[in-house]
């Protein structure tokens, strides 16, 4: 191959969203992350107990996602 075309293969690799990227941009538009069911499952599944409004969860959820991102 030649350098021209390396070059652009990693540019297009390096600005390709991932599988996980383009997932997370989907739950989002679709709103997946404001569901009650969604929130509920996740806290319990991580280990807490959700708060009874969907503000608190999501509160909740958020808090536990930076402890988490921080811990790596």
């Amino acid at each position: 191959m030649t350098k021209k075309c390396q070059r652009e293969l990693a540019d297009i690799e390096a600005n390709t969203p991932t599988f996980r990227e383009k997932q997370i941009a989907y739950d989002k538009a679709r709103g997946a992350y404001e569901s009650r069911t969604f929130l509920e499952a996740t806290l319990r599944m991580k280990g807490v107990e959700p708060a009874a409004d969907i503000e608190d969860m999501k509160t909740q959820y958020e808090e536990w996602k930076k402890t988490f991102l921080e811990g790596e």
